[in-house]
């Protein structure tokens, strides 16, 4: 029973032995290889990153005020808190509702819906910075479970027309939510596990504790392809 229960463990953790290839995608790469030109295919490679990396570096552009100047004085950093919110969450409702095409929301409502979250994704920072001080510590994994909770609110009121006819699509917000939550727990580990480990004086205590690090890639890799699959 032991043997067979630490084979189970061993092909769980076996994450790269899980990919699975499609027949269909394989020949479609090949006739779209063979029927394109190779100068198209280097402008697709070339040209498709350039809109976001435009969106990244133009805020960098726009020079901050120090921090010691208080809220009144950093008015442009919070205007690039809404544009990072406003992209950061058109992006993930996007890839949502591409897993989802029963649910999948049109361009507008995907639009509106990451401008009206990031909008108050940004009240909620200046709510922090007016209560605990500016800047705030540790925004991202303070602002986590606001933000998820205004995107999937926002989803909600989309998706609730579809969901009324099909019930059965709630298995599918289930799934989409667990991989937030996910995504959530890698975005808090990591720095926890940083902090614990540099509280620790340098010996044999801290080498041993380093050996956690592989054990929580392994165990948030195995969620997420749980929970995709």
């Amino acid at each position: 029973m032991g043997i067979w229960r630490f084979l189970s463990v061993w092909d769980t953790v076996q994450i790269e032995l899980k990919g699975a290839y499609s027949p269909a995608r394989v020949l479609a790469l090949n006739d779209y290889t063979n029927s394109t030109p190779w100068w198209r295919i280097v402008a697709f490679i070339l040209l498709t990153p350039l809109p976001g990396l435009i969106y990244i570096c133009l805020p960098e552009t726009v020079n901050l005020s120090p921090p010691s100047l208080g809220m009144g004085s950093n008015k442009t950093f919070f205007g690039r808190f809404f544009l990072s919110y406003t992209m950061w969450c058109l992006l993930q409702m996007h890839m949502i509702s591409e897993r989802m095409p029963l649910l999948s929301l049109s361009n507008k409502q995907l639009v509106v819906s990451a401008v009206t979250v990031a909008a108050l994704s940004t009240g909620v920072e200046l709510l922090y910075a007016w209560w605990i001080g500016f800047p705030v510590p540790y925004t991202i994994h303070m602002m986590a479970v606001p933000y998820v909770s205004l995107m999937f609110f926002a989803l909600a009121i989309v998706w609730y027309p579809h969901v009324r006819q099909n019930w059965g699509l709630l298995w599918k917000i289930a799934d989409a939510i667990l991989i937030c939550v996910c995504r959530g727990l890698v975005i808090i580990g990591y720095p926890l596990f940083y902090y614990a480990f540099q509280k620790m004086e340098p010996g044999v205590e801290s080498t041993a504790f380093s050996m956690v690090l592989p054990i929580l890639k392994t165990f948030y890799r195995v969620m997420f392809t749980t929970f995709v699959d």
